[in-house]
This record gives C-alpha cells, structure tokens and sequence, in this order.
C-alpha cells in the first residue's frame, strides 16, 4: 500500500462518530422486566464471554476504523468485568470519554473511587421510584432499590457525575413527584425519564408495565412542573411517537429523537465486534474485524426506516422529526423495522378517537 492510500485509508476517509455504546458483556446479575436488551427474548444463542483482553482488543480494532470521541460502556452489567477500571484507564489514555451504564447493586466505594480518579465522564444508575417495593417490582430483586441508591450517594460523594434513571410504567408512574423530589433531596441534578419501550424482557410484560397516552402525557407533565420549579435536569431519551407524546407540551423536559443520519445514531458495538444501529436494535449490520467501515455506513439497508415510512404516519408533517417513534422497537416487537413504533400501533384508535379528548382534561 503507497503513503498516499495508506493516509487517505486511516486520517482522510476515516469516519467520525459522535458515540459508540459498547456493550461489555451479556452477563447481568439482575433480570428486570422493563429491560429491553433484545437477547433477552432468547437467551438460549451462545455468547462470546467477556475478557478485558477481547475488551481492549475489540476497542483498539474499533479506533483504527472510525474516529469517535465518546464511549459508553453498556450491558448487561459491565461492572462484572473484573478489570473495568483498567479498561476504562485505556480509554482516557487514547483521550475518550467514558460514560457507564450501570444497574448500580454491585459497585464498591473502592472501585467508585478509583474511576474517579481516571476522569469518568457519568455514570448512569437506575432509581425508579422513592418506593423501594416499586423499584423491585420492576428489577425483580429484593435489596436492588437501597444498593442503587447506597451507589449514587457514594458516586455523588467521590464527584461523580450521576445521572439517575427513571423508567416510567405502571409499578411507579403515579409516584412521579415524590421521586423527583427524592432525587433533588439526596443529590441529584440530572434525570433520565424514558417511557417504558417495549423491547426484551418487556415484551413479556407488556400489559403489566406498559402506561397508555394519557397516563404517559399525565406523568411528564407533572415532572415538567417540578423540573422548572426545583432546577432539575430532565431529559427524555426514548425516541417517542409525536402524535402521541408532543415535546412542545413540556418545555422543561429536552426530548431526542433517532436521525435518519446514520452516524449520529447509538451505533452499539458488541465484545465479538459485531455492529449494530443501537442499543435497542437486534439488527447486526456488519463487523468490525470483517467489514470496512465506510462501506457499512454507506448501506442504505442498514438503516430500512431511513428510507421507509409506515402506511400509517402517511401524510403526517412531524414524521421528518419523529420517524414513526422507535423503529427498533418495531423490529423487536413485530420483526420489521419498517413498521411504526408499537407503541403507536397499539394506540392508534386512541390516538385518533379519544387522546384529543383526553388532553384536554389534563391537568
């Protein structure tokens, strides 16, 4: 190879990715029923087990290929790899950004201080409720509520930046404004409020957890109250349909949605190197010890709902914005990814019948 193709190859060409989540391992030592990681639907398939070798082996693939400055490390429970501080320590030494998410039951004070001291950017850990039996409703594992809550205040102790996360279902969306108040109480500046996207262990669940427009429209707009009035940040980072779920009702609420730009979407990289849209997404599209980069993210196939609106978001002028709410819950849920957000299909009638109604009885 000549000087040249070897510089265009490796500086000019290589593309430049605003994320990657990489997910550690499989292993968890919970089993939530919210929990959207799609092998949980069949867990049956053999899985590569984690090493911190094939950890910074995969890595250091991954940084000849694309050139990306923000990783978060995903799971299952990446805590369970033993040597995670030692990982998280190449990363800040090839000049990363490390974020972590976390279920936060088996992070010792020791371990918490010493990934402070390497430069962690955040770490996420779950608090959904400021009941302790509705929090374990949802992790299925009594002691789950007081160990995430002991790892944030030790977290917050040692200057980590917390970002605590609620999953709003049925077990804790009546809570809302307690739980929020909680969480300014022991600390916390930051609050991840997803709604429950159906996916993995979830789909098992669906009735059990799953909350309808209203009841969902109703609980964001009572934390929309509260994160003016208390100087909370609440982000919602569940791409969710805009005919059901409109970010212009919660001015105090920062909202995302998916892109149809396929490097600005959570590309998730598994410890084996394969490569998929995101964390939600079963849909593996290349790897990394295989395939080249840019061809991968040149597929338009990667990406089928780029390119595809469903019958039933026709005519809608949000859909350029919304994309018919989370694809990859479609492709979980329905096995095509072209399809809309099963969280719109199942409340469709309601959508056009009865939720305009209902909004206006909202508080």
């Amino acid at each position: 190879m000549c000087h040249l193709t070897f510089l265009l190859n490796n500086y000019f060409l290589k593309p430049k990715l605003p994320f990657i989540v990489f997910e550690l391992t499989r292993n968890c030592n919970l089993n939530c029923m919210y929990c959207y990681n799609h092998w949980k639907v069949d867990e049956s398939k053999e899985y590569q087990e984690t090493t911190f070798k094939q950890a910074k082996k995969t890595l250091k693939q991954l940084f000849k290929l694309v050139d990306t400055e923000n990783i978060s490390l995903s799971g299952g429970e990446p805590f369970l790899l033993k040597k995670l501080p030692e990982l998280i320590l190449f990363l800040r030494l090839k000049k990363k950004n490390v974020n972590i998410i976390s279920n936060g039951t088996i992070i010792s004070k020791d371990n918490l201080q010493n990934i402070n001291h390497l430069g962690i950017g955040a770490i996420e850990f779950p608090l959904h409720s400021h009941i302790a039996e509705h929090h374990e409703l949802m992790t299925r594992n009594q002691g789950s509520w007081q160990k995430s809550l002991n790892s944030i205040e030790h977290a917050l102790k040692v200057g980590i930046n917390i970002v605590s996360v609620i999953i709003l279902t049925k077990f804790n969306y009546r809570d809302i404004e307690e739980t929020i108040l909680f969480h300014k109480q022991i600390g916390i500046k930051q609050i991840m409020l997803n709604r429950f996207n159906i996916g993995g262990n979830g789909i098992n669940d669906l009735e059990k957890l799953n909350l309808n427009p209203h009841e969902l429209n109703q609980t964001l707009k009572k934390a929309d109250r509260l994160a003016i009035k208390e100087g909370v940040r609440v982000t919602s980072n569940v791409c969710s349909p805009m005919c059901l779920v409109k970010p212009d009702d919660f001015q105090h609420i920062r909202f995302t949605h998916c892109s149809s730009d396929i490097k600005k979407m959570p590309i998730t990289l598994e410890l084996n190197g394969d490569l998929r849209i995101c964390n939600h997404s079963p849909l593996v599209f290349g790897n990394i010890f295989q395939d080249e980069i840019i061809d991968l993210l040149a597929n338009p196939e990667i990406q089928p709902w780029a390119n595809k609106q469903p019958e039933i978001c026709k005519g809608c002028n949000l859909y350029s914005t919304c994309m018919g709410g989370c694809r990859a819950a479609a492709l979980q849920f329905f096995g095509d990814a072209k399809r809309a957000d099963p969280y719109f299909e199942l409340y469709q009638n309601e959508q056009t019948n009865s939720f305009k109604k209902n909004s206006l009885l909202m508080d």
